[in-house]
């Protein structure tokens, strides 16, 4: 049955590195918010958040209408923002479910840290990482919620939990 993704999760928790990994190991469609808003941000002014997730949400609701199957990289994390995306996922008659990586702090603020080393991708301040740190909220049990840790195999996690029917 086609699905909805919704991968969650803090900055550097893991997300873009298991929504490739699911692009390469699955007839998934994958969208990530990052790369979205970097595309248009090449032509358009005034970019907001808002904005961009309503096209995603137009997107992600036109590939479900059309049978696929979608995995979505953004932090989606609040319970509205999954709650936003389980409708999208009702109204196209597909399954819903959220991808939580559960990745400790110390390995977030690693992960970090090295990335303002390596420049392997836009910087995340410190104050920024603290405030996504504050505003998440973990996927709840009620939520269909699926959890990935950073010592999970990906392609062994993904073959063991995302069906790509």
């Amino acid at each position: 049955m086609k699905t909805l993704f919704a991968l969650s999760g803090l900055p550097f928790s893991g997300k873009s590195t298991l929504l490739k990994s699911i692009s390469e190991n699955t007839d998934i469609v994958t969208i990530s918010f990052d790369n979205v808003w970097q595309e248009l941000e090449k032509s358009t002014k005034n970019l907001t958040y808002e904005s961009v997730t309503e096209l995603i949400d137009r997107d992600i609701s036109n590939l479900l209408s059309r049978g696929k199957s979608v995995a979505y990289d953004s932090l989606n994390d609040t319970p509205d923002q999954r709650e936003r995306l389980r409708s999208i996922a009702n109204r196209n008659d597909a399954e819903f479910r959220v991808i939580y990586l559960s990745t400790p702090i110390e390995i977030i603020k690693g992960r970090r840290d090295g990335n303002i080393k390596m420049k392997l991708r836009h910087t995340v301040s410190e104050d920024k990482l603290e405030e996504s740190i504050l505003k998440f909220v973990p996927p709840s049990d009620n939520e269909e919620t699926l959890v990935f840790n950073p010592e999970d195999n990906p392609i062994q996690w993904i073959k063991d939990n995302v069906s790509s029917s």
